[in-house]
């Protein structure tokens, strides 16, 4: 992946930019005036401590698509780097002709370890759900539009994104163990984490607080649990899941 010393976080396709970025393991250096900067786009790169969540790799170009014009129509540039056993998907429309553009990516050609995985699509593509290994996720872009997939393997009952606040997801989990029926987790900043839990919370604590449930999108100190998708806004780096099974 490109290293854009030249970045803008106010330029009109920084979100683009920015997932590039996020995934390619380069620097990040911001050219804006200081009065232009975007500073929502910036904390999606940036951690509190101002360390930027990093993965364990490189971006690499997906193999299937290693001779692929992407700067031709119908095309798109796809590039994935890992997390442990997480794998996010950089799915960019950099075509020349300004065509929209639609597909799948096969999950078995990602060499994930696991049968059935959470994915999560940054750009709200598709509701968060559980994908089989034989399955695929979908994308559609119109022109210098962009996605992140990510994609965590089911263990023990459990998956997990990440702080979704961040382009980087899994890079903002420091930690994660599951342990007879609870899942134990640090994370790298506070904020709002998603995540699969087959069965229902028992309990969700964090900071060493229980917190409540609700059935809408979280506010601070809630969590919500639908269909097994786990929502937790949460206001401190550790936090504790127990189930009821």
């Amino acid at each position: 992946m490109p290293d854009f010393d030249m970045f803008q976080s106010s330029d009109i396709y920084a979100d683009t930019f920015a997932r590039m970025l996020a995934i390619s393991g380069s620097p990040i250096y911001l050219t804006d005036k200081p009065d232009n900067i975007n500073v929502d786009t910036v904390r999606k790169l940036v951690l509190p401590s101002g360390e930027i969540p990093k993965y364990d790799s490189i971006a690499e170009v997906l193999e299937s698509r290693l001779f692929i014009d992407p700067y031709a129509g119908g095309n798109v540039l796809v590039a994935f780097a890992r997390k442990r056993d997480s794998i996010t998907l950089g799915i960019f429309n950099v075509a020349e002709t300004g065509q929209s553009c639609s597909g799948q990516i096969l999950i078995n050609e990602l060499n994930l370890q696991g049968e059935r995985f959470i994915a999560y699509s940054d750009k709200e593509q598709f509701e968060t759900h559980i994908v089989d290994i034989d399955g695929f996720v979908e994308f559609s872009l119109k022109n210098m539009e962009s996605d992140l997939i990510t994609l965590s393997p089911v263990k023990d009952g459990f998956g997990l994104i990440g702080v979704i606040n961040y382009f980087a997801a899994p890079a903002t989990v420091e930690f994660v163990e599951v342990k007879d029926g609870t899942c134990y987790i640090s994370l790298k900043s506070p904020g709002l984490l998603v995540g699969y839990c087959e069965n229902e919370p028992r309990r969700v604590v964090c900071g060493g607080k229980n917190l409540t449930r609700t059935e809408s999108l979280p506010a601070m100190g809630c969590y919500s649990w639908h269909e097994s998708i786990l929502s937790v806004c949460a206001d401190s780096t550790n936090m504790e899941i127990q189930t009821m099974g």
